[in-house]
C-alpha cells in the first residue's frame, strides 16, 4: 500500500470528479482511475459505485473516509517529529528564563549563528530552577540566566559548571504616564501603591521581594493587584495603569523614551542583574566544545 492511494482516494473526495481529481494529482485520468483500483484490490473493499452516473462513495467508503484523512496526516505528522528528531541529536540545547528569551536570546543567538555558522539549536524555557535542573540532566548543553550581582549560582552548580558572564541588566520601577504627565502611582506623593509583581518563588519575584519591597512597605501601604511570571504580561498590566512594577531595562527602553512609561529610580531601588552562561563539566558534542571554548576566549556582549 503506497500513502499515495490514500492520498488519491481524499483527492477524489475533495474535487468529485475523477477528472479533477487526477488533475489535482497532475496524472492522466486512466491512470487515476488505476491507482483507485489498486487501492481498493488492497483494501478488499470498494470505494465508489461505479453504476452511479455521478460521483459516489460505498457506505464503507464514506464511513472510513475521516480515519482515513486522520491516517494520512498522522503519517505525516510522524515523519516530521522523525526527521526533527534526527536532526535535533545534531543541535545545541538551550535552557534559558522566559523572560531572557525575549530581551536577549535573539542577539546572544545571532551571534553565536554568525561566527558558528551551520551550528543549529533548540530552546527551551522556564523558570531558573527548571533550567538548572535541564542542564544538569543532560537535557541541555547551556544555561542563559539572570543573577543577582555578586551573587552566582555556586549553591546549584558548585563544581559541576563552567561560567562566563555576558551581559548586564536593571530592574526599573516603572509606571504608566498619566494624562497630566505624572506617573500614575509616585511613591513621593502616595502612600498607597499598587504593585504588579512576580511570585515569590521565581527569581525575579525573590530579587524584587528582597531587594526592593523591604524599603517600600516602611513607608507605604502595598497593595499586590497582579502576580505572574511572565513579564511582556506584567509590562502591559503596568501600561495600562493598573500598577507600578519593577522590569528588565531592555524590556522597556522603548516605552521610556516614548514616555508611555515613567521610571521610578530616583525613589526606589534598582537591582543590578548579570547576565551569565553555564555549561555542565561533562562531555558533549565536540562542536558544542568548540562555542564553548570560543564563548570563554571572546565572550559575547549583551
Amino acid at each position: 500500500m503506497k500513502v499515495t492511494w490514500l492520498e488519491d482516494f481524499l483527492a477524489l473526495v475533495d474535487t468529485g470528479t475523477f477528472s479533477r481529481a487526477a488533475s489535482l494529482r497532475n496524472v492522466t485520468q486512466p491512470a487515476f482511475s488505476r491507482r483507485i483500483q489498486m487501492f481498493e484490490d488492497w483494501l478488499g473493499v470498494e470505494l465508489v459505485n461505479r453504476r452511479a452516473h455521478r460521483l459516489e462513495l460505498t457506505d464503507t467508503a464514506a464511513r472510513f473516509e475521516p480515519a482515513l484523512r486522520g491516517l494520512v496526516n498522522e503519517v505525516y505528522e510522524v515523519r516530521s517529529r522523525m526527521r526533527a528528531d534526527a536532526v535535533a541529536e545534531h543541535r545545541v540545547g538551550l535552557t534559558t528564563q522566559h523572560t531572557l528569551m525575549v530581551s536577549h536570546l535573539p542577539r546572544l543567538l545571532r551571534q553565536l549563528r554568525d561566527r558558528h555558522e551551520g551550528t543549529a539549536f533548540r530552546v527551551r524555557t522556564g523558570n531558573l530552577e527548571d533550567c538548572i535542573l535541564q542542564l544538569s540532566r543532560g537535557e541541555a548543553d547551556m544555561l542563559m540566566c539572570f543573577e543577582l550581582e555578586g551573587e552566582p549560582l555556586s549553591g546549584y552548580t558548585a563544581g559541576k559548571m563552567e561560567r562566563i558572564p555576558v551581559g548586564m541588566e536593571q530592574l526599573i520601577p516603572v509606571a504608566a504616564r498619566d494624562p497630566s504627565g505624572r506617573p500614575s502611582f509616585d511613591p513621593v506623593e502616595s502612600r498607597t501603591i499598587r504593585l504588579l509583581s512576580y511570585p515569590e518563588e521565581s527569581f525575579l519575584g525573590r530579587v524584587v521581594r528582597n531587594q526592593c519591597l523591604a524599603e517600600l512597605v516602611r513607608d507605604h501601604t502595598v497593595e499586590t493587584v497582579c502576580e505572574s511570571a511572565f513579564t511582556m504580561g506584567i509590562k502591559e498590566m503596568t501600561l495600562s495603569g493598573l500598577g507600578i512594577a519593577w522590569l528588565p531595562y531592555h524590556l522597556i527602553e522603548r516605552e521610556i523614551q516614548d514616555g508611555s512609561l515613567v521610571a521610578l529610580h530616583e525613589s526606589l531601588h534598582t537591582p543590578r542583574l548579570n547576565i551569565c552562561l553555564y555549561a555542565s563539566t561533562g562531555e558533549h558534542d565536540p562542536r558544542f566544545d568548540d562555542m564553548w571554548a570560543a564563548l570563554k576566549a571572546e565572550s559575547p556582549a549583551l
